[in-house]
This record gives C-alpha cells, sequence and structure tokens, in this order.
C-alpha cells in the first residue's frame, strides 16, 4: 500500500505502470488500485507487483513511471 501520493502535473492513477522502489532499482511492472476513503477521495493506492521483491519496508518510496519512462509521480510505502 503506498500513502502521500503527488502526481506530476495533474496524472492521476493508472491502471497499468512501472514502479521503482528503491533509487537505482529495477523498473517493475506494477498494477494498480486506488483506496477511497468514507468521502470518496482517493487516500492511496494498493500497488501489485508484477513479481516479489525482498526487502521493502514501511516508509520507502515508490517511484511510478509511464512504460515511456517518464517519471508520473510518488508516495510512501506504509
Amino acid at each position: 500500500e503506498v500513502g502521500k501520493i503527488n502526481w506530476i502535473g495533474g496524472v492521476t492513477g493508472l491502471d497499468d505502470m512501472l514502479v521503482r522502489i528503491r533509487h537505482g532499482g529495477e523498473m517493475l511492472e506494477a498494477r494498480t488500485q486506488e483506496i477511497k476513503n468514507s468521502r470518496n477521495q482517493v487516500d492511496g493506492m494498493f500497488v501489485l507487483l508484477d513479481k516479489p521483491v525482498r526487502g521493502i519496508a514501511p516508509g520507502q518510496s515508490a517511484i511510478f513511471y509511464s512504460h515511456e519512462g517518464e517519471c508520473l509521480g510518488g508516495g510512501v510505502i506504509h
């Protein structure tokens, strides 16, 4: 789960994107699902990686990219 997400240029969540967990880490295929609060506002996203990654910890950043390599935004792993 990723929260405190900031999108660049007004981009909002995409169903299919790449995510990088660590600086210099591999870009990984990911599928996402928005998490909404009781006011139907987006509070965060569930992020499902296409392959397992070891050592992911709360407080690390998750940075989202398009398949063309454009940075879309990022958030904090819960």
